[in-house]
């Protein structure tokens, strides 16, 4: 019966549609058991696709949703739902509807098209990070062994396509477009590799993957690879991976390996240069070398949005962020770069302000060389510690339970104390971010034999991972070495109670 409900909805869906605009394509979809009812997607704009510029809906009680967009031509869009990205080729003006069960993992879809074989076989494919690829080729040192074994995976994944052309399963621009991103997939994960190659002469010659010298073949399919394939192609941007493999040649081929060769120096001090604000500028006037008109556009605004991401805050993407509204005022990737950029502004309007009353710093950070000395400066308090650093992600990610988590602390007694790991020369970004995320509690950045003692402390072969919780009761003894995160409540205020 409710197999029946669900085809005479998707039929009536189906049937409204047919009533649309001609551009207006419309997605409708079911999730069978998701565990969560946020549904994001990446659809085209003016035929670009970007993994960051995501739109999102929501699931409604029978767990479905509807979207629709008006496109001008065939693309790939990606829709992500319960840790799951399902594939979705679109053609303007046309119905596509899915059904996605979580625990089966099974995908069937129901549209209007010729392309569901095409469908099946993009949620069949898998293909992982380009990076975690170029890895696996990190011993191949025989040029036309390294050409040989890529090309072949390659004309593998086009044949099957080819197959699903010539026997009329899939559309010509569903051929195309699949072509186009097989074709650059690979083609990145060889620049990849060879740029692998190089980075293997800079390293130390103690280093096991260390390499004396970089062959001239090396460098000489590099080079006829980004000539074969170029980043200003009019097929090339449609690609999924255009931003990746254009990134790679201006940073990794030109700015790294071809500046290297007159500069020695400058390959030494790069990874450093790039971690600095004044990268940011130097970087997008040297991409106007190579790029121009709706290229550059989509690049800079790719650029902006990916370095945003990393929440370094860094004031250089506000001065680039208003130069890009000037030069593209009309420009369909400002909704994006607005909500990214927003919280850039935000912290410098924070920076310039005081401190909050109920922000505390240690005292005597220089004395204080061990996680026991530490937390004897506060004897006769339970403590919560969380051990985070500018640079990390997911301990940013974090505060946004900081409310709620302060509320509990307080109403049970329990200090609240950051240890920051960050190295001297981000020292003003760590007060920033304190500012920034409003951090109510006590503070210290470690110093190096503190840091030393945490990794210790931590107990994984001289490593650690942040951000790490800690609980300690009155007596200063350590009650839980690895507490649950704010994010996870339930858990963490059943250990909190605890301690108490």
């Amino acid at each position: 019966m409710k197999n029946l409900l669900r085809y005479l909805l998707m039929l009536t869906i189906a049937l409204n549609a047919c009533t649309t605009s001609k551009k207006e394509t419309i997605i409708t979809g079911e999730i069978i058991s998701p565990s969560n009812s946020n549904v994001n997607y990446i659809s085209p704009i003016n035929s670009t696709t970007f993994w960051g510029f995501k739109q999102q809906t929501e699931l409604d009680s029978l767990n479905s949703f509807k979207i629709k967009m008006n496109i001008t031509k065939a693309r790939i869009i990606y829709i992500y739902n319960s840790g799951k990205k399902i594939k979705l080729f679109v053609e303007p003006g046309k119905y596509y509807s899915f059904v996605y069960d979580t625990e089966s993992t099974n995908i069937s879809f129901n549209d209007d098209s010729c392309n569901i074989s095409g469908q099946i076989y993009l949620n069949q494919l898998h293909r992982p990070s380009t990076y975690d690829e170029a890895f696996k080729y990190i011993n191949d040192t025989s040029v036309n062994l390294l050409k040989e074994k890529i090309d072949l995976r390659t004309m593998n994944d086009l044949a099957h396509i080819e197959s699903l052309y010539n026997s009329k399963k899939i559309s010509k621009s569903f051929y195309s477009n699949a072509i186009t991103d097989t074709k650059y997939y690979y083609a990145l994960i060889i620049n990849k590799v060879i740029s692998n190659h190089f980075f293997r002469t800079t390293q130390s010659e103690k280093h096991p993957n260390y390499k004396k010298n970089f062959s001239k073949s090396l460098d000489s399919l590099w080079k006829a690879n980004y000539i074969k394939k170029p980043v200003q192609d009019v097929d090339a941007i449609k690609s999924y991976y255009w931003y990746e493999y254009t990134n790679h040649f201006l940073s990794e081929y030109h700015e790294l390996y071809k500046k290297s060769l007159k500069d020695t120096i400058l390959l030494n001090e790069h990874s450093k240069l790039r971690e600095q604000s004044e990268y940011i500028k130097a970087h997008l006037i040297y991409a106007k070398k190579f790029l121009s008109g709706k290229y550059l556009e989509f690049y800079t605004a790719c650029f902006l949005y990916h370095r945003a991401l990393q929440e370094k805050y860094e004031y250089e993407l506000i001065d680039i962020y208003n130069d890009f509204k000037t030069t593209y005022p009309k420009s369909d990737y400002l909704c994006y770069l607005d909500k990214i950029i927003n919280p850039v502004i935000k912290y410098h309007e924070r920076k310039s302000s005081d401190f909050s009353s109920q922000v505390v710093f240690v005292e005597n950070r220089d004395e204080i060389n061990t996680l026991e000395n530490l937390i004897s400066k506060f004897k006769g308090q339970a403590l919560f510690i969380d051990i985070w650093a500018t640079w990390c992600g997911s301990c940013k990610e974090e505060f946004i339970y900081n409310d709620d988590l302060d509320t509990y602390l307080k109403e049970k007694d329990i200090t609240k104390l950051y240890i920051s790991i960050d190295k001297d020369h981000y020292h003003e970004r760590w007060e920033n971010m304190i500012k920034f995320y409003e951090l109510s509690g006590n503070h210290i950045r470690g110093n190096k034999s503190l840091v030393s003692d945490l990794i210790k402390e931590f107990d994984n072969g001289g490593s650690i991972y942040i951000p790490w919780y800690i609980l300690v009761d009155k007596k200063g003894n350590i009650q839980v070495k690895h507490a649950s995160k704010p994010s996870q409540k339930e858990k963490l205020y059943k250990e909190l109670e605890e301690i108490i």
